[in-house]
């Protein structure tokens, strides 16, 4: 029951408005130009939609639900930014699907396409804890607990792999 409503949150929220297919004009020129992965983007869009409504109808107790999730997933890593909040949201709070690292990754890339801060800047006067300036991600209650759980050292390595991921997919 809490998956439903964790993606109905998610479907209200922003996360529909961030597919962008094309170079806006003014940032290329003011000549529009297409992606060359707009087609495969496409595709993977599509397929995700699907399986998104799919995964919203299952038991999160089936060994279906964990197979749509492994394709969703897929898809995250492969560039479709629109699948990565969904895919951090299951990875943090599923018991059976629980991956820290791939959960802080995934919010890492989903926070950043919201506005928020990735740079890593402890402000904690208690070094084992981390209190980011404001609007960082790791501010946000379910990343901090990851922190907590990852240690310092694996963010920045997976803060590195972030970086990595919108390198390759920024479509640039």
């Amino acid at each position: 029951m809490r998956y439903r409503a964790l993606l109905r949150i998610w479907r209200l929220s922003k996360c529909h408005s961030r597919l962008t297919p094309s170079i806006p004009a003014a940032a290329s020129g003011g000549q529009q130009k297409t992606s060359r992965r707009a087609p495969v983007i496409a595709d993977q869009q599509e397929r995700f939609e699907e399986l998104r409504e799919t995964f919203n109808e299952l038991d999160p107790e089936s060994d279906e639900f964990v197979e749509v999730f492994k394709e969703i997933r897929e898809i995250a890593e492969g560039g479709l930014l629109e699948a990565t909040d969904l895919v951090a949201e299951i990875c943090a709070f599923d018991r059976r699907l629980h991956d820290p690292e791939v959960a802080y990754k995934f919010y890492n890339i989903a926070k950043a396409a919201d506005g928020f801060s990735v740079r890593f800047k402890n402000l904690s006067d208690n070094p084992s804890h981390y209190a980011g300036e404001v609007e960082d991600f790791r501010n946000e209650p379910q990343v901090s607990d990851l922190v907590d759980q990852l240690g310092f050292e694996r963010c920045r390595e997976l803060d590195a792999e972030a970086d990595e991921w919108r390198l390759r997919y920024s479509g640039n």
